[in-house]
């Protein structure tokens, strides 16, 4: 028996974008995250998305707590930065 489906690609990439497009790496986590709005949409990351979520997350604790977004200069603390956070 063939598999009808096995020409499709079903893998699930990132869904943020890089400085030249959308994000091609494969997905390794899903997460709700900070999106410069009053909401944390779930979104699938790919691991040098979520590395870069967890330094800005490291990088407010080492602050006492507090910093700002660089984009939306809306307040931070680390919890505002990544949440439920799940392996794909």
């Amino acid at each position: 028996m063939s598999d009808d489906l096995a020409h499709l690609d079903f893998t699930v990439t990132c869904e943020l974008t890089d400085p030249n497009g959308p994000c091609t790496r494969p997905a390794a986590h899903i997460a709700n995250i900070h999106m410069h709005r009053n909401e944390m949409p779930r979104v699938a990351l790919c691991d040098h998305h979520r590395n870069r979520l967890r330094a800005f997350e490291e990088g407010i604790i080492a602050n006492n707590g507090h910093g700002l977004c660089g984009v939306c200069r809306q307040s931070m603390h680390p919890e505002d930065i990544i949440r439920n956070e799940e392996a794909l």
